[in-house]
């Protein structure tokens, strides 16, 4: 195995130290900064300076182009597998080196991506199939972007790894789970509040969030006849407006951004991004 990384940085905060719990396992590290302006003032210590291969700063332009810089240059420089991470993500523990190597262990040609546990430990040790990924913690054979294409960067930000979930398994491709890869992996700020004995919990998330989440989730249902998650379409985008009215600051800028990407979810509308401009505008 030979092993890139790839970071996506966004005013981070305590990157150094969750890298710190991968690096050592990488052969080479792509770091892609999204902080607007190119604020960001970080310093690796030489060990993690040493795997680092290209680091881009500039302008906010989502994920999808981090990607997909970091995938065709893993393609054109002779790594076998590319790791997608979260700047807030870490591995627990020494788990990353047994993640890599029982992935390394693996040969089936049909397992197109690679995920570990989230958030949560197992004494499991067989791999096992799972239906979807996130983007952090995830390891791809470099082959599976030869045969499922490239990352959908229209999606900006939110599911985009699911879209790209659903491609691979139209491949005839399989996500495996790897329990030895532990990860733990920031879930955002939710908002929690009180109301006698209910204790309600907000997503809260930006208008720009609120936004990309529900064009991209609905457009994937509408795109995707295999793709029928119900009940993940009515916690992300159906049930938010009352809690965006009874527990969230900015209302109608949310209510705006959530009917704007509803109308264009069920529209199968990705051309028109009504908030990319707003990438570098204010913190996500």
């Amino acid at each position: 195995m030979r092993l890139l990384g790839i970071v996506t940085l966004y005013h981070p905060q305590r990157f150094v130290e969750n890298l710190s719990s991968y690096v050592e396992g990488l052969d080479g590290l792509y770091i892609w900064d999204n902080t607007p302006e190119g604020d960001t003032s970080f310093s690796l210590p030489a060990a993690m300076e040493s795997k680092v291969v290209h680091v881009r700063k500039g302008a906010n332009v989502g994920i999808g182009q981090a990607l997909n810089a970091a995938a065709t240059y893993a393609l054109h420089h002779g790594y076998t597998h590319l790791l997608t991470m979260d700047q807030d993500s870490c591995f627990r523990g020494n788990s990353f080196l047994d993640y890599i190597h029982r992935i390394e262990e693996d040969v089936d040609p049909t397992h197109m991506a690679y995920v570990p546990l989230i958030n949560r430990s197992s004494e499991e040790e067989e791999m096992k199939e799972v239906s979807g990924m996130i983007v952090s913690g995830t390891i791809f054979p470099t082959t599976t972007f030869r045969d499922a294409g490239l990352f959908n960067e229209a999606f900006v930000i939110d599911a985009i790894d699911t879209e790209y979930a659903l491609r691979i398994h139209r491949q005839g491709g399989k996500i495996m789970q790897v329990a030895v890869g532990r990860l733990q992996h920031e879930l955002g700020q939710p908002l929690r509040k009180r109301f006698l004995c209910w204790h309600p919990v907000s997503l809260n998330y930006s208008p720009l969030r609120t936004y990309y989440i529900a064009r991209n989730f609905l457009y994937l249902s509408k795109k995707y006849p295999e793709f029928h998650r119900p009940e993940l379409l009515w916690k992300l985008v159906w049930e938010r407006p009352f809690y965006i009215l009874c527990l969230e600051t900015g209302k109608w800028k949310k209510l705006k951004a959530l009917l704007i990407g509803i109308w264009q979810g069920l529209r199968g509308d990705l051309a028109h991004d009504r908030y990319f401009h707003q990438l570098n505008a204010l913190k996500r």
